[in-house]
C-alpha cells in the first residue's frame, strides 16, 4: 500500500487494528469458519495490512491463543519469523508477565493503559499491529489512538459469537480502500474520523435535520 503524504511526514508509529470477521461482525474464533473463504490474494492481503510491523499489542485472550500456536512454528512457515520476531505487549491487569518472549505487560488503569500505548507510539519502530483484542480495539478507537482498521470480511452470517463492536459509543469511520477478494470475501480499510457520538445522540446532535423531519414517524423494520 502506497504511503500518504501525511504518513510520511508523521513521526509516529502507526497502530493497525486487523480482524478477521463475518458480515455480522463476529470476529471469535475465526479459525473455525475462516479458511474457506481464504485464497493467495487474501494471503497477500494481510501480509500487505501487516507489512514492516515490529510489534504486536494485544488484549490477554489473543494474546493466550497466540503464544500457545506461533512459537514452535519454523521461521520458513508465512508469518512465523515476523509474529515471533516482533516485541509482544499483552495489555492485561491480571498477569504479570507472558510465555511469548520478548513481552512487555501494558497495565494500570485505563488513562495510565492508553499514556503507555502514546508511548509506544511515539518510540522509534516499524508499524504496531493488533489482532483480534475487541474490547482493546474500541477502547482504541475511542481513545484516538488507532491509525486504521483492517477488516477481512468474509461473506458468511454466523448468528452467534462475540463481535468486533460492543461499546455503546458510535465511532464514525472514513473509508481508505475496499478491495475485493475471491470468494466473496473483502478487504476494507477505514481510518477513523476521530469524534465520537455517543449513544443517545445520534439523530440530535449528529442529523438534527433529519431529526426534526422525522419527529413524530414510526419506524418499522
Amino acid at each position: 500500500m502506497a504511503t500518504t503524504q501525511t504518513e510520511a511526514n508523521d513521526p509516529a508509529r502507526k497502530l493497525y487494528a486487523l480482524e478477521f470477521m463475518t458480515m455480522d461482525g463476529v470476529v471469535e474464533s475465526p479459525h473455525e469458519w475462516h479458511f474457506p473463504y481464504y485464497s493467495d490474494e487474501l494471503g497477500a492481503a494481510v501480509g500487505e495490512a501487516q507489512e514492516g510491523f515490529d510489534a504486536l499489542l494485544l488484549g490477554r485472550g489473543t494474546y493466550e491463543g497466540f503464544a500457545a500456536a506461533w512459537p514452535d512454528r519454523p521461521d520458513d512457515e508465512p508469518g512465523a519469523k515476523e509474529m515471533n520476531g516482533a516485541h509482544h505487549y499483552l495489555v492485561s491487569n491480571t498477569v504479570t508477565e507472558g510465555p511469548w518472549e520478548p513481552t512487555t505487560v501494558v497495565s494500570g488503569d485505563r488513562a495510565a493503559i492508553v499514556q503507555q500505548i502514546r508511548e509506544l507510539k511515539a518510540q522509534p519502530g516499524g508499524p504496531i499491529v493488533t489482532w483480534g483484542s475487541p474490547p482493546l480495539v474500541t477502547m482504541l478507537l475511542e481513545e484516538n489512538l488507532l491509525d486504521e482498521l483492517r477488516l477481512f470480511v468474509d461473506p458468511l452470517v454466523l448468528g452467534k459469537g462475540k463481535r468486533l463492536f460492543e461499546s455503546e459509543s458510535r465511532l464514525p469511520m472514513r473509508l481508505v480502500r475496499s478491495t475485493p477478494l475471491p470468494k466473496g470475501a473483502l478487504y476494507l480499510q477505514y481510518a477513523p474520523r476521530g469524534d465520537i457520538i455517543h449513544a443517545g445522540t445520534f439523530f440530535g446532535d449528529f442529523l438534527p435535520g433529519i431529526a426534526a423531519r422525522c419527529h413524530g414517524t414510526v419506524w418499522a423494520f
